[in-house]
């Protein structure tokens, strides 16, 4: 929820590149967390905390995406991208 305040989707959109920073950097704050709190199965806990902080992320772009869509018809939507 505060990561949509940090970055915008809309400049993801824009930008991919602050896509693959923001992954990073959830990744790298999950892989960090994950041992600290589960020290037994860290592994597992660094995809689960990474997944649950980014998941909100996606969800806002998966929207973004889906309101462009309804404005394209059939073949525009395929052929034919912002």
């Amino acid at each position: 929820m505060v990561i949509e305040n940090i970055i915008r989707p809309e400049w993801v959109e824009k930008n991919p590149l602050y896509g693959f920073v923001l992954g990073a950097c959830i990744s790298t704050i999950g892989i960090f967390l994950g041992p600290m709190i589960f020290p037994n199965d860290a592994s597992l806990a660094g995809v689960l905390l990474t997944t649950i902080a980014g998941l909100p992320f996606l969800h806002k772009i998966m929207r973004i995406e889906q309101q462009v869509g309804s404005y394209m018809s059939g073949t525009e939507s395929f052929i034919k991208r912002k």
